[in-house]
């Protein structure tokens, strides 16, 4: 794992670079990840990936934790997937979507006000956008006071929140399947 510092507009950057293969409980080195559950995550070249079946969900999750930033990456996820990205968890408790903010992705989610775009728990999508067998770009912007997300930009949540929430990042799988990361750039202030 290597970090490369990009400066734009006064934010700092981080990017995922190659890295050895995760299994439950092994960070990437140097440790900037953990990893929760018994999913299986891998990283190769250009991305970083789980695939099978869990019927639990399990996580890659930061070490550091962060409060104001921009998160962009790309997804690919396959139909049965239930995948998300966490932002704002609460180091020491188990990642949820009332311990972060959920942004999810999950075309086929059985309630669909929660399907991908969605603030799970809070609010549904303000667009949908369909992402399914296909590389999609994610962008996450954490301000002060405000929380705002873009699924191949169009914007799919806006929320005001009363208090800045600085925590961990989260990437999720569960279901069955895949779901690819790749190109991902952490930007703060």
């Amino acid at each position: 794992m290597s970090r490369r510092a990009v400066f734009m507009a006064g934010w700092v950057g981080l990017s995922l670079a190659n890295g050895p293969a995760l299994t439950a409980g092994v960070p990437l080195e140097p440790p900037v990840w953990d990893t929760q559950g018994s999913v299986v995550w891998e990283q190769s070249a250009d991305e970083l990936r789980a695939s099978g079946s869990a019927p639990e969900p399990g996580y890659l999750v930061s070490q550091s934790s962060y409060g104001p930033l921009r998160l962009r990456l790309e997804v690919r996820i396959e139909p049965e997937t239930n995948s998300g990205v966490f932002v704002g968890c609460t180091p020491g408790e188990a990642i949820t979507p009332t311990a972060c903010y959920e942004i999810n992705l999950w075309d086929r989610h059985p309630k669909q006000e929660w399907r991908t775009g969605a603030l799970v728990g809070i609010r549904p999508p303000l667009n949908q956008v369909d992402t399914l067998r296909r590389w999609n770009r994610l962008e996450i912007l954490v301000e002060e006071k405000r929380l705002r997300v873009w699924i191949n930009d169009a914007l799919t949540a806006d929320r005001m929140t009363e208090a800045p929430r600085t925590g961990r990042l989260a990437l999720q799988f569960g279901g069955a399947g895949a779901v690819h990361f790749r190109h991902l750039n952490l930007e703060q202030p």
